[in-house]
């Protein structure tokens, strides 16, 4: 039998070869697992694919979940998340590390509304979440609506007094201005880190409540939490957005195109537009900062639409770097239609001699399975 400490991946080849022919041993699990993590370890799909290919050959009827959470992590950590999904949706009866494992992959790359398709099918299946299934559930919501069905879902299941989560409804109460359930959530919670302390300030300065502000950091404080540079960073932009204020700046289009960065940079995302909004004038940088300022955010239907603006009413070019951003953002999204015409602005602008640029469009044709278009770019 194949020893168990393998140090190079090229021993999968002989390893595979040599159990093609000894058709009286089967594979160990231990053995598959070893192999499935030096695959993820090394990003290699070519060999993840011949183990898969293998158990799937060997007709074994039953996989354990454990050897399947390898499969699917292996295509994942090869960036083939098309390939988990399919091996996933083959599984009857999925455990919920699975189910984790593949709402937190959507949570953290998109689409987010997968993620959160995926977390009502595993309700409607009778498997409970985990206190790990509601933070990164929570990441892929983006409405009140799906936020106040988890929470109810939380309730239901006894895990508001958890930090995490609870400061994880703190962030999406915040982001959709739900300021007093934010309150709520907070005052409930019988532990609060800093991290939990944090998340409350920054919901309250994201909606220009500064007032509620001084009075989150007077108070973490008096219990002893000191600020540390994450509640400086929260706050820093307050104080330098209130100074160019006070000195009459803040629409000077430098200083302006400075602040919206800032703040998109930040997340915090409506205060970029209304500060773009307000400035008297706006040049290309201004213009890609907001556009950036979307695309970071996840905001990338905003993002198109003020690039479709910007192409109508003829307010310049946008810089490499958002094209650049968008394009990445079409690539993840499988989105051919928008990646194509940002190819063509990239083509129009010339920046299609940028190395960066032209791999992306070629990656972009790729994941979208157009292949005739990408071979004949390369």
């Amino acid at each position: 039998m194949m020893s168990y400490q393998v140090q190079n991946i090229h021993c999968i080849h002989r390893f595979l070869f040599f159990t093609s022919y000894c058709l009286c041993h089967v594979i160990l699990a231990e053995e598959c697992s070893l192999l499935l993590e030096h695959c993820v370890q090394s990003k290699s799909l070519k060999d993840g694919k011949m183990i898969h290919r293998h158990l799937l050959k060997n007709n074994y009827s039953v996989i354990s979940s454990y050897l399947l959470e390898k499969v699917i992590y292996m295509y994942i950590s090869c960036g083939r998340l098309d390939l988990a999904r399919h091996v996933f949706d083959e599984i009857q009866n999925p455990n919920v590390v699975l189910w984790n494992l593949m709402i937190k992959t959507y949570a953290w790359s998109g689409p987010f509304e997968f993620s959160i398709n995926l977390y009502t099918r595993m309700w409607a299946s009778g498997i409970l979440p985990t206190k790990f299934t509601f933070p990164v559930v929570l990441k892929a919501s983006n409405s009140i609506g799906h936020v106040e069905e988890i929470h109810n879902h939380i309730l239901r299941l006894g895990f508001e007094l958890d930090v995490y989560i609870s400061t994880a409804l703190v962030n999406l109460y915040a982001k959709c201005g739900a300021l007093v359930q934010v309150e709520n959530v907070f005052q409930a919670m019988s532990n609060r880190d800093i991290v939990a302390w944090n998340a409350m300030i920054a919901g309250f300065s994201l909606h220009g409540l500064y007032d509620d502000v001084i009075r989150l950091i007077i108070g973490m404080q008096e219990i002893d939490i000191s600020p540390n540079p994450s509640t400086i960073v929260t706050i820093l932009p307050v104080a330098i957005h209130g100074c160019s204020i006070r000195k009459g700046f803040s629409q000077e289009v430098m200083l302006g195109t400075s602040l919206l960065d800032m703040y998109g940079k930040c997340g915090c995302i409506s205060t970029a537009r209304t500060i773009f909004d307000r400035l008297d004038s706006r040049n290309e940088v201004t213009w890609s900062a907001m556009i950036g300022s979307y695309i970071m955010t996840d905001h990338m239907r905003e993002a198109l639409t003020l690039f479709d603006y910007i192409l109508l009413q003829d307010c310049g070019t946008p810089l490499l770097v958002s094209l650049i951003y968008a394009l990445q953002y079409c690539t993840k999204l499988i989105d051919l239609r928008n990646g194509k015409r940002i190819h063509c602005r990239i083509l129009k602008s010339g920046h299609l001699s940028n190395l960066m640029a032209s791999n992306l469009t070629l990656s972009m044709y790729a994941k979208n399975g157009v292949l005739d278009d990408a071979v004949r770019f390369f």
